[in-house]
């Protein structure tokens, strides 16, 4: 397998086809989205958004980790969300894509 890094895309109002072109185009790598999801609201995220989970091809992960830090909390590897936001994330994802 040749995608194995997993990586959350936040607040996403774009279809999954839309997103995966304007991804792939925008940093010039190679993504799969694979599902998505809405967040459950807590004391500190008051709202629901919706997250794109996608695997980023193992080749293009070092150009897009320098690249994404340009767009602050949109883009973080599935470890460090389910890590940071693991409360707001429904529990079947977190079990579906298990660290």
């Amino acid at each position: 397998m040749k995608y194995n890094q997993l990586v959350v895309c936040r607040a996403i109002t774009d279809s999954l086809a839309d997103l995966q072109s304007a991804v792939s185009k925008h940093f010039d790598i190679r993504i799969k989205c694979v599902d998505e999801y809405e967040t459950i609201p807590n004391d500190e995220y008051l709202t629901v958004r919706r997250d794109v989970l996608f695997y980023i091809h193992d080749k293009d992960i070092s150009s897009f980790a320098v690249k994404r830090f340009g767009m602050p909390g949109v883009f973080s590897w599935w470890e460090d969300a389910l890590n940071n936001e693991g409360d707001i994330i429904p529990e079947d994802i977190k079990e579906k894509y298990a660290a």
